[in-house]
Formats: C-alpha cells, sequence, structure tokens
C-alpha cells in the first residue's frame, strides 16, 4: 500500500505586527490607566496638575470634585471610582473585540 504525505499549513496571522501594534495599544491603555490613578492619595486628593493629567485619560473624573484650603483638588469617590471603572471596562471590550478578529 502506498502512503500519502500531508503537509498542514497554518497561519495564525497574515500581519503579525499589525497584531503586535493591537497588543501594544492595549497593554499601553492600561498603563496610563494605572499611571493616572497612581497620583490620588489615599484620601482622593491630587494637585491641580495631576487634577488635569487624569482629566485627560478620564473625562468626567472632575466632576463633583471640590478644591480643599491648601489647594489641592479632592476628587468625588463614588465618581473617580466609576470613572476609572469604565475606562477600564471601555478597554478590556476593545481588547476582546480585537482578540475576536484576530482569532
Amino acid at each position: 500500500m502506498k502512503g500519502t504525505d500531508w503537509v498542514l499549513d497554518i497561519k495564525v496571522t497574515d500581519n503579525f505586527e499589525e497584531v503586535q501594534n493591537q497588543i501594544d495599544g492595549i497593554v499601553s491603555s492600561f498603563d496610563k490607566i494605572r499611571e493616572a490613578a497612581s497620583v490620588l492619595s489615599e484620601n482622593f486628593e491630587v494637585s491641580v496638575d495631576n487634577g488635569e493629567k487624569l482629566a485627560e485619560v478620564f473625562p468626567g473624573i472632575l466632576k463633583n470634585a471640590t478644591v480643599t484650603a491648601d489647594g489641592q483638588i479632592r476628587l468625588d469617590e463614588q465618581v473617580r471610582q466609576s470613572t476609572i471603572e469604565t475606562a477600564e471596562s471601555m478597554i478590556q471590550a476593545n481588547a476582546d473585540a480585537e482578540k475576536a478578529i484576530i482569532l
């Protein structure tokens, strides 16, 4: 009996560079969230400069914020938590969508 030669050619992706760029973008987004959140003190106070940086990463985070006697910005705890969770959820949803496209 004569044998058959089989060739199995599996392509994971046609464009690995694009996949790598998408992964890098997701990691970068999570890093921005971590970095921005790290400027918060335990009582949710930030300097004006850091408040501006937070607002760039987390639109809406300054809603209901107050200014302390020493000029710090005290964030509303519920707004802060909701804003950060929303940003994380959006990034995760984007990551899941990109994963579905890749696979």
